[in-house]
């Protein structure tokens, strides 16, 4: 399982740069069998071949660990004492949020292809 995931997390970052680490971040802290250590230094990677910035590469990955969590903090805090109220509807929200990601991380990729594909056939 963990080779595919290092492939998807690959073609993911190559294909859609910046968008595709917050993504799958994201992913990451929704869905933990995408474990951090695979992205992040294929992440690391691609900044090592100059196709990504270190910089901008600590910002997206900074921001999709964010993302979630403060989602998951401000529902707390809204909800106080009625939490037990929608801990079912929480299982479900996270179920939709994943594969909103995935399709958002797929197209993405395949917008970057065809992107990548229309310079290439351009004379």
């Amino acid at each position: 399982m963990i080779a595919g995931l290092d492939d998807i997390a690959h073609d993911t970052l190559v294909g859609a740069g910046y968008a595709g680490l917050v993504a799958i971040m994201i992913v990451e802290n929704l869905f933990p069998p995408i474990p951090s250590e695979i992205v992040l230094p294929l992440a690391g990677y691609e900044v090592s071949r100059g196709e990504l910035s270190y910089v901008a590469t600590v910002a997206a990955a900074t921001l999709g660990s964010v993302v979630w969590n403060a989602v998951l903090i401000g529902a707390g805090w809204a909800l106080g004492d009625n939490w037990d109220a929608i801990s079912g509807w929480v299982g479900g929200a996270s179920k939709v949020v994943l594969v909103a990601a995935v399709a958002g991380i797929a197209g993405l990729f395949l917008a970057r292809r065809v992107r990548r594909g229309r310079r290439s056939a351009s004379p």
